[in-house]
């Protein structure tokens, strides 16, 4: 699950503080610029808040439980719990952010 950020400091986003299960990503006028990993880290310059901003996704493992309902070929209707698991690995943050 994707979410606005804002910075540590009340007048700016030029700290950040990332916390330990979550990946930011790093918007200078919009334009993605990279990405941050746990911890504290600055990102340059930012005249109150109106230059820099934070996307940030989740690291950990998230489940989604489904429902799905098939017919077989002798006309029989199958209900199935399946329960799907998801999580981002690190060297694709990009992508699962902004594909």
């Amino acid at each position: 699950m994707q979410r606005q950020e804002r910075g540590c400091l009340p007048c700016g986003n030029c700290m950040v503080t990332v916390p330990q299960d979550r990946f930011y990503a790093v918007e200078k006028f919009g334009k993605y610029s990279h990405i941050l990993k746990p911890g504290l880290a600055t990102v340059g310059f930012d005249c109150c808040g109106a230059c820099i901003s934070f996307r940030s996704i989740t690291s950990r493992t998230e489940q989604n439980m489904v429902t799905v309902s098939t017919k077989t070929k002798d006309n029989v209707f199958v209900h199935v719990k399946v329960a799907v698991q998801q999580a981002v690995m690190p060297e694709f943050t990009e992508l699962a952010m902004y594909k």
